[in-house]
């Protein structure tokens, strides 16, 4: 009801153009799919403190365009501090009612009207923060505010624990916000009144008890506020003049409401927590400042809410603003805002602000003025590239993975001629299950972000990025803007005119089940962005990249052709992929365009690195003295969350490698679902012991349920077939869908005989065979087999080790300095490592090689069985994986099952069995001829699809069978499917160049003349 209020009093009178949505369907509908396809589950993972509206978008993501702008105009509209707490109350479950301003007090009694409403709003709203506070006790209030701090507030990698959270949801956070609602709306009826006063007519007393609150009051003049007065008192008004502030004023801690109502030009100079709310409510309005305004303030400053509210709202020209991390609009469990209004504003931060929310958190930034300077998150490295910083500003909902949610973290910016800087997610990004928005309007801006921005949804999350205005530059480097990674939601959004976008990779797209969608509108603008109108497919599933152009004159970057062309009303770089125009515009393969310019870090890196791995060793040490049912968890953690040290995490891998088996045992009690970056470490250690894990691994799933069982059977993955097919084969029965879902994968997974560039299980370990019967065993590969055996990690190194019973902690050891990356795929010196270990005893090799596979076959009709009962399922959830999984066991007669997919309601079932058949290899064959002869031509798409995807030769050359089908969508199918080749099959793509120049220079679609000049320039 509240956003609806908003938005009917910001509605254009104007006949509205469709909505974004709309067009995204119309575009999705060319890529085979629906809007209800594009549903990222999130439901996948148990998720404390979701958002209803997040949760709805994350189950409908081409409602986000709609949704975002409607967002954007109510942060727009909320007037004041009471519009603000309003808004973020709308935003969050329990919502407080709508704000009830009252009328202005009388001229004449401004002063006292004023005092008397701040301290009886106060009286109104004590039993409501009472109320909140009560709900948890001192000792635990204590507990979550250093807990959560020490998350929020940047320093050496702290371990989370799963309790913080159980504890915090007892907070009443409905009571907190409507106790915020009568002071913000009180503070707004005050500034109100004494604004349309005369000020200082009458002599009042500085210091006053009114209602058992302690006013100060200051006059017209100059003043100074000591630090023992804004601890006294809980109203601070001062009528006019420059105001020094000694202490942190607005600085409420538990249980207290502060309120500092300054109608001068207030200057802070301070490292304590100004404007903010922990366990309490702080507001510091400045409503009339003059020129220069100054607020600084330390770490959870200038509008920060931690179990609280902090707002800080400053009017005048020229305000200067700085303060450390978590500040400047950030929240979690609570409302953090900043409003500054007028000509030049300066806003820094360090980290963690400017519209940054955590978990049930609303974090909101608005500024607006002439020439606005803006820059959060250029201060901390981060370890993964020298340029790099990490932000989290401008526009973030960050959940911390796995553990629980995040929030709404919002930053309207409307400035001419502005500079907006952030690094590492930034400008519109959301993290697991949170929503970030940045919007913008103004001219002649440049608004800058390295990576994870400007419109990102990452890991199940969403993010927004709109700018409208003219001659803006919109620069990035990667992930953005426009990008959805991990079933997460990307949109971007730039209105205007002479616009220029930049980006070197990953925008407009979408992957690894993600979607991104990227909106351009306006004459003359130039789009040179990396990517764009892509998607991919992977993990059964596709992800989908849509760009939207609109307007005349625009100039899309497509850097393969060899000269500008028209786009005419679409082209389709991607199978999953698509740019969408109406009005003209050209694809072009050079565009002038600046990129970003970014501060390198490595100073900043190597005195970080220092302090992290001081931290670090310390922690190791401590760990290395426990008993080991403590140690090994505290090794896992430090091998996980290093920071910058790039040893200490390494030493902590290096124990968990050389466990005796008594302690490997532990490994499987270790998992927790919260704990996902732990995961993929034990994931990896875990592989190391093999048979030898089995017992324990099975103990701990018969006795897990959920989504913990869902991650206990993904460890079977790395287990022989003799211990884990049994397992998995039970779990088929469980009631829980992501066991049940678990349970085919895994199956597929160690039956898998697919080649290609990430071969399957049983292909990669038939390759080791024929490595360990070569007459030199331990001799370095040849390029050959190195491209047989694709791309794999340390993972399956690790499990084809222990498959022999004489591999121990050395040759893991031995191993692991040559492929220190658990996460990318080992390279050829790290591949030749593992030969050289194994031909040490190509004996033994090859006997445990050669029982691993005769087990698995011995288990293989058992195991299928139970995927085809699976692929009975019509569930878009389970089906995928099972058609998948019949893919990786690469029977021909299952090809006809799979066949049946090709017409499922599901766009997400139709690819999925597409990508199956071109798995089967050879296998496949007869069944994607017999489907390219189809009288439906959206079967013939898929059919072009799935041989695209085939490791075979002679099944991917089938594809060329799209070039001259009589349908428009199956050509443009079979032009974009060998940009989705395997890397064995990429070097036959060459062989299509004369039929796509054919097409280039004679077919009659311009779309498909496009495409086809785009791929033949790729594939000489």
């Amino acid at each position: 009801m509240l956003l609806s209020l908003f938005l009917a009093a910001a509605a254009p009178a104007q006949e509205p153009a469709p909505r974004p949505s709309e067009r995204l369907e119309r575009a999705l509908s060319g890529l085979r799919a629906e809007r209800r396809d594009l549903d990222v589950r999130p439901g996948r993972w148990d998720t404390r403190f979701t958002l209803p509206d997040i949760e709805q978008l994350l189950s409908d993501p081409v409602g986000l365009p709609d949704r975002s702008g409607q967002w954007r105009e109510g942060l727009a509209a909320a007037r004041g501090a009471g519009g603000l707490a309003a808004f973020a109350g709308a935003l969050l479950p329990r919502a407080t009612e709508p704000p009830r301003p009252g009328a202005a007090a009388a001229a004449q009694d401004a002063l006292p009207e004023a005092l008397a409403g701040l301290s009886g709003a106060a009286a109104k709203a004590r039993p409501f923060l009472e109320q909140a506070m009560g709900s948890l006790a001192p000792e635990a209030r204590r507990r979550l505010t250093d807990g959560f701090l020490r998350q929020l507030v940047h320093g050496p990698p702290e371990r989370l624990e799963p309790e913080l959270f159980e504890l915090a949801a007892r907070f009443d956070r409905a009571a907190l916000l409507q106790a915020l609602r009568h002071v913000a709306e009180a503070a707004d009826r005050a500034a109100e009144g004494l604004l349309q006063a005369k000020p200082g007519r009458d002599a009042v007393a500085r210091e006053q008890r009114i209602d058992g609150v302690t006013a100060i009051v200051g006059g017209p003049g100059d003043d100074a506020f000591s630090a023992d007065e804004l601890a006294r008192a809980a109203i601070v008004i001062d009528l006019g003049g420059t105001n020094r502030y000694q202490g942190a004023p607005a600085a409420a801690g538990p249980g207290e409401i502060k309120v500092v109502l300054d109608l001068g030009t207030p200057v802070v100079e301070s490292t304590g927590s100004v404007a903010s709310g922990n366990f309490g409510i702080g507001l510091l309005l400045a409503p009339r400042a003059g020129p220069g305004a100054r607020v600084r303030g330390g770490p959870f400053s200038l509008g920060a809410g931690l179990f609280g509210a902090g707002l800080l709202l400053v009017k005048g020209d020229r305000a200067s603003l700085e303060s450390g991390d978590f500040s400047q609009g950030a929240a979690a469990f609570g409302l953090g805002a900043l409003d500054v209004d007028g000509e030049l504003p300066v806003a820094t931060a360090t980290v963690s602000g400017q519209g940054f929310a955590y978990t049930a958190g609303v974090g909101l930034f608005r500024a607006r003025g002439r020439g606005a300077r803006l820059a959060c998150g250029l201060v901390y490295p981060d370890p993964r590239d020298a340029v790099a910083a990490l932000s989290l500003c401008q526009g973030v909902g960050y959940g911390p993975r796995a553990f629980a949610a995040g929030g709404f973290g919002l930053a309207l910016v409307e400035s001419d001629g502005a500079e907006v800087d952030g690094n590492y997610f930034a400008q519109g990004a959301g993290y697991w299950h949170g929503f970030g928005g940045f919007y913008f309007r103004g001219d002649r801006a440049r608004i800058q972000s390295r990576r994870y921005g400007q419109g990102a949804g990452i890991h199940t999350a969403l993010g927004a990025f709109e700018v409208a205005g003219n001659a803006n530059r919109v620069l990035h480097w990667g992930v953005g803007p426009g990008f959805g990674w991990d079933w997460g939601t990307g949109w971007a959004a730039v209105r205007g005119d002479e616009n220029r976008l930049y980006a070197d990779w990953a925008s407009g797209r979408g992957d690894v089940n993600g979607h991104g969608f990227l909106s351009v509108e306006g004459r003359g603008n130039l789009l040179r962005l990396g990517d764009a109108g892509t998607g991919a497919l992977k993990r059964s599933a596709p992800s989908y990249g849509v760009v939207l152009l609109s307007g005349a004159a625009n100039r899309f970057w497509a850097q393969r052709l060899s000269s500008a062309a028209p786009l005419g009303i679409a082209f389709q770089p991607s199978l999953w992929g698509a740019v969408e125009a109406e009005g003209e515009a050209t694809l072009e393969p050079s565009l002038a365009v600046d990129g970003p310019s970014f501060r390198n870090m490595d100073r900043e890196r190597e005195e970080a690195g220092r302090a992290d791995r001081e931290w670090n060793a310390a922690r190791l040490k401590d760990a290395d003295a426990l008993a080991p049912r403590a140690r090994v968890p505290r090794w896992l953690f430090l091998s996980a969350e290093g920071g910058l040290d790039g040893r200490t995490p390494g030493e902590a891998l290096t124990r968990l490698v050389s466990l005796p088996e008594t302690e490997a045992a532990l490994l499987p009690g270790l998992l927790s679902p919260e704990r996902f970056d732990e995961f993929l470490f034990l994931r990896t250690v875990a592989a190391g012991y093999g048979r030898a894990l089995a017992p324990s691994l099975s103990k701990a799933i018969a006795s897990a349920g959920g989504l913990r069982k869902a991650l206990l059977l993904s460890l079977l993955r790395s287990v022989p077939a003799q211990a884990a097919i049994p397992a998995a084969l039970a779990a088929w029965r469980d009631r829980d869908w992501r066991v049940r879902r678990e349970s085919i994968g895994v199956l597929g997974s160690l039956l898998d005989r697919e080649l290609g560039e990430e071969p399957g299980r049983l292909a990669f370990l038939q390759e080791w065979l024929a490595v360990c019967r070569r007459p030199d065993a331990a001799a370095p590969l040849a390029p050959e087999a190195i491209e047989r055996i694709g791309h794999k990690r340390l993972s399956d190194l690790f499990a084809a080790l222990a498959l022999d019973p004489k591999s121990g902690a050395g040759d893991r050891l031995e191993l692991l300095t040559k492929v220190p990356d658990v996460f990318n795929p080992v390279n050829a010196d790290g591949l030749n490592a593992f030969a050289a270990i194994w031909g040490r005893r190509p004996e033994d090799c090859r006997r445990a090689l050669e029982r691993e596979l005769k087990e698995s076959g011995a288990a293989e009709a058992k195991a299928r069985e139970r995927v085809l009962e699976a692929a009975k399922d019509p569930s878009p959830d389970l089906l995928p994986v099972a058609l998948t999984a019949l893919g990786q066991l690469g029977r021909a007669k299952d090809a006809a099952v799979i066949r049946a997919g090709l017409v499922h309601d599901s766009a997400i079932v139709r690819e999925a069995a597409a990508m199956a058949l071109g798995r089967l290899g050879k296998a496949g064959g007869d069944a994607i001829r017999a489907e390219l002869s189809s009288s439906t031509a959206a079967v013939r798409a898929l059919a072009v699809i799935a041989a695209a995807q085939s490791s075979d030769p002679d099944v991917f050359r089938l594809l060329a069978r799209g070039f001259s089908d009589p349908d428009d969508s199956v050509r443009r199918a079979a032009i974009a499917a060998p940009f989705a080749a395997q890397v064995p099959t990429t070097r036959l793509r060459k062989e299509f160049v004369a039929e796509l120049e054919r097409l280039a220079s004679s077919d009659s679609s311009l779309e498909i003349r496009n495409a086809a000049a785009h791929a033949a320039a790729a594939f000489r």
